[in-house]
C-alpha cells in the first residue's frame, strides 16, 4: 500500500533544482512503501537453499547424537561386564586362596600325624 504525496516547488525552488539538476520540475512526489518487503525470486531461492542446508545440518547433527548415545549406552555396557567379571575373578581368586590354605592345613595335619606315628613306635619292624 504506497502512498503519495505531491508538493509543489516555488520558484525559488524549481530555480534550485535547475541550476543543480538542469531538470525543470514544478512537484515533487513522494511515496512511501509499507513495511511489507518484495523479495525478489533470487533472493527467494538463496533463502530456500539455506534453510534446505540448516534442515540438511540440523539431522546429521540429530544423526551424529543419536550414534553418540549408542555408543555411550554401548560402553556402559561393556563397564558393567567388566565389572562382572572383574568380581567373578577376584571370587575365583578367593576361591582359589581358601582352597591352598586347606590343602596347606591337610599337609600339616598329614606331617603331624607323621610324626605322631613314628615318635610312637609305629614301627614294628625293629
Amino acid at each position: 500500500m504506497a502512498k503519495e504525496v505531491r508538493i509543489k516547488l516555488t520558484d525559488a525552488q524549481r530555480a534550485k533544482i535547475k541550476s543543480a539538476t538542469g531538470k525543470n520540475m514544478t512537484e515533487i512526489r513522494v511515496t512511501s512503501i509499507t513495511s511489507a518487503k518484495t523479495v525478489s525470486a533470487r533472493s527467494a531461492r538463496a533463502i530456500s537453499e539455506q534453510s534446505a542446508r540448516s534442515a540438511r545440518s540440523a539431522r546429521a547433527i540429530e544423526e551424529q547424537s543419536a550414534r553418540s548415545a549408542r555408543s555411550a549406552r554401548s560402553m556402559e555396557e561393556q563397564s558393567a561386564r567388566s565389572a562382572r567379571s572383574a568380581r567373578a575373578i577376584e571370587e575365583q581368586s578367593a576361591r582359589s586362596a581358601r582352597s591352598a590354605r586347606a590343602i596347606e592345613e591337610q599337609s600339616a595335619r598329614s606331617a603331624r600325624s607323621a610324626r605322631s606315628t613314628r615318635s610312637s613306635g609305629g614301627d614294628d619292624g625293629a
